[in-house]
Protein backbone atom coordinates (compact mmCIF):
# COMPACT_ATOMS: atom_id res chain seq x y z
CA UNK A 1 0.00 0.00 0.00
CA UNK A 2 3.15 2.43 1.04
CA UNK A 3 4.33 1.49 -2.52
CA UNK A 4 1.50 2.74 -4.45
CA UNK A 5 1.28 5.83 -2.18
CA UNK A 6 4.73 6.85 -3.55
CA UNK A 7 4.63 5.89 -7.10
CA UNK A 8 0.62 8.00 -7.02
CA UNK A 9 2.73 11.22 -5.22
CA UNK A 10 5.51 11.02 -7.87
CA UNK A 11 2.85 11.22 -10.57
CA UNK A 12 0.73 14.02 -8.72
CA UNK A 13 4.24 16.19 -8.39
CA UNK A 14 5.04 15.75 -11.78
CA UNK A 15 1.38 17.30 -12.77
CA UNK A 16 2.26 20.02 -10.14
CA UNK A 17 5.55 20.74 -11.83
CA UNK A 18 4.70 21.04 -15.07
CA UNK A 19 1.51 22.98 -14.26
CA UNK A 20 4.04 25.87 -12.38
CA UNK A 21 6.39 25.68 -15.34
CA UNK A 22 3.35 26.27 -17.66
CA UNK A 23 2.06 29.40 -15.63
CA UNK A 24 5.29 30.71 -15.27
CA UNK A 25 5.43 30.79 -19.52
CA UNK A 26 8.55 28.38 -18.92
CA UNK A 27 6.71 26.06 -21.42
CA UNK A 28 3.16 26.36 -23.82
CA UNK A 29 0.76 25.01 -25.03
CA UNK A 30 1.19 23.71 -28.70
CA UNK A 31 -1.66 23.27 -30.58
CA UNK A 32 -1.60 20.26 -33.28
CA UNK A 33 -2.56 20.63 -36.71
CA UNK A 34 -5.81 19.43 -37.45
CA UNK A 35 -5.89 17.57 -40.26
CA UNK A 36 -9.14 17.40 -42.64
CA UNK A 37 -10.26 15.09 -45.25
CA UNK A 38 -14.17 14.47 -46.65
CA UNK A 39 -15.23 12.24 -49.76
CA UNK A 40 -17.64 10.83 -51.82
CA UNK A 41 -17.20 7.70 -53.42
CA UNK A 42 -19.84 6.76 -56.37
CA UNK A 43 -19.63 3.50 -58.40
CA UNK A 44 -16.80 5.33 -61.08
CA UNK A 45 -16.06 8.62 -59.38
CA UNK A 46 -14.51 9.97 -56.77
CA UNK A 47 -14.59 13.75 -55.07
CA UNK A 48 -12.88 14.55 -52.44
CA UNK A 49 -11.93 17.63 -50.12
CA UNK A 50 -9.13 18.22 -48.23
CA UNK A 51 -6.56 20.40 -45.77
CA UNK A 52 -3.44 19.16 -44.25
CA UNK A 53 -4.07 16.24 -45.84
CA UNK A 54 -0.54 13.52 -45.50
CA UNK A 55 -1.69 10.65 -45.92
CA UNK A 56 -2.88 7.62 -48.55
CA UNK A 57 -6.55 7.05 -49.23
CA UNK A 58 -6.95 3.91 -52.13
CA UNK A 59 -10.46 3.61 -53.43
CA UNK A 60 -11.18 0.56 -55.30
CA UNK A 61 -13.54 0.02 -58.95
CA UNK A 62 -15.01 -2.24 -60.51
CA UNK A 63 -14.62 -2.43 -64.25
CA UNK A 64 -15.32 -4.66 -67.40
CA UNK A 65 -12.34 -6.01 -68.45
CA UNK A 66 -11.34 -6.13 -71.88
CA UNK A 67 -13.29 -2.53 -72.23
CA UNK A 68 -11.66 0.63 -73.03
CA UNK A 69 -12.13 3.64 -70.47
CA UNK A 70 -11.30 7.12 -69.91
CA UNK A 71 -10.21 8.41 -66.52
CA UNK A 72 -11.23 12.26 -66.29
CA UNK A 73 -9.66 14.20 -63.20
CA UNK A 74 -10.50 17.74 -61.67
CA UNK A 75 -7.37 19.01 -59.45
CA UNK A 76 -7.63 22.10 -57.38
CA UNK A 77 -4.68 22.68 -54.99
CA UNK A 78 -4.20 25.64 -52.90
CA UNK A 79 -0.99 24.52 -51.00
CA UNK A 80 1.63 21.20 -50.44
CA UNK A 81 1.59 18.65 -53.34
CA UNK A 82 -1.18 15.71 -54.12
CA UNK A 83 -0.42 12.44 -55.92
CA UNK A 84 -3.09 11.00 -57.82
CA UNK A 85 -2.31 7.69 -59.60
CA UNK A 86 -4.18 5.25 -61.02
CA UNK A 87 -3.58 1.31 -60.83
CA UNK A 88 -5.02 -1.82 -62.21
CA UNK A 89 -5.49 -4.95 -60.10
CA UNK A 90 -2.03 -6.38 -60.60
CA UNK A 91 -1.20 -3.24 -59.02
CA UNK A 92 0.82 -1.72 -62.23
CA UNK A 93 0.02 1.84 -62.68
CA UNK A 94 -1.55 3.48 -65.53
CA UNK A 95 -1.38 6.64 -64.64
CA UNK A 96 0.62 8.95 -61.68
CA UNK A 97 0.85 12.37 -61.84
CA UNK A 98 2.03 14.98 -58.26
CA UNK A 99 0.04 17.97 -58.61
CA UNK A 100 1.21 21.67 -57.07
CA UNK A 101 -1.15 23.87 -59.06
CA UNK A 102 -4.63 23.42 -60.76
CA UNK A 103 -4.96 21.00 -63.32
CA UNK A 104 -6.87 18.85 -66.00
CA UNK A 105 -6.91 16.14 -67.66
CA UNK A 106 -7.79 12.82 -69.18
CA UNK A 107 -5.89 9.05 -69.97
CA UNK A 108 -7.43 6.76 -72.04
CA UNK A 109 -6.55 2.73 -70.96
CA UNK A 110 -7.97 -0.85 -72.15
CA UNK A 111 -9.00 -2.65 -68.36
CA UNK A 112 -6.66 -5.79 -68.07
CA UNK A 113 -7.64 -6.44 -64.80
CA UNK A 114 -11.79 -6.26 -63.02
CA UNK A 115 -10.32 -4.30 -60.13
CA UNK A 116 -9.06 -0.78 -60.24
CA UNK A 117 -7.76 2.18 -57.83
CA UNK A 118 -7.41 5.80 -57.66
CA UNK A 119 -5.02 6.61 -55.11
CA UNK A 120 -4.64 9.89 -53.36
CA UNK A 121 -0.89 11.15 -51.57
CA UNK A 122 -0.84 13.99 -49.91
CA UNK A 123 2.16 15.90 -48.75
CA UNK A 124 0.24 18.44 -46.60
CA UNK A 125 -2.00 19.37 -49.34
CA UNK A 126 -5.47 21.64 -49.21
CA UNK A 127 -7.65 21.80 -51.79
CA UNK A 128 -9.91 19.01 -54.05
CA UNK A 129 -9.32 16.06 -56.57
CA UNK A 130 -12.75 15.00 -58.83
CA UNK A 131 -12.11 11.66 -61.01
CA UNK A 132 -14.28 9.24 -63.05
CA UNK A 133 -13.90 6.07 -64.98
CA UNK A 134 -16.01 6.72 -68.73
CA UNK A 135 -16.54 3.50 -70.29
CA UNK A 136 -15.98 5.02 -74.00
CA UNK A 137 -15.71 1.34 -75.86
CA UNK A 138 -19.36 -1.02 -75.52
Amino acid sequence: MGELFGQILVVILIFVGLYVLYRKGIIRRVPLPTPFFMHWKGRRSISARFWKFGDDRVYVYYLRDGEEYTFRYDVAIKQGEVILSVRNGSRETLFKEAFTDDAKGKVTFRATNRFHEIVLSGKNGRGSVKGEFIETSS
